[in-house]
């Protein structure tokens, strides 16, 4: 038998998982970092400044249109009888 098999077939369950679940964290660490490294790879001819205001107004209008989920869901975007007015 081949070395790599002798020393595959001596692990235990155990040991298999842990090897298995280390090695889908390595890779997913791999992946987290590529993406943090390649963040303005795809947005040749901007400048890193407009690049974070692009960033920020992307993630300003997400939080506002979320909001505005909330508050539907909620139903603070209606007038109640309490009040005739809308509470934003």
């Amino acid at each position: 038998m081949p070395d790599g098999l002798e020393s595959e077939n001596c692990m235990g369950p155990k040991m298999r998982r842990i090897k298995r679940l280390l090695q889908t964290v390595v890779f997913s660490l791999f992946v987290c970092m590529v993406g943090f490294l390649t963040g303005c790879a795809g947005s040749p001819g901007m400048t890193v400044n407009e690049v974070d205001q692009q960033h920020h107004h992307a993630i300003h209008s997400t939080w506002l249109m979320f909001q505005e989920d909330i508050d539907a869901i909620l139903m603070l975007d209606q007038p109640s009888r309490l009040t005739p007015m809308y509470t934003r």
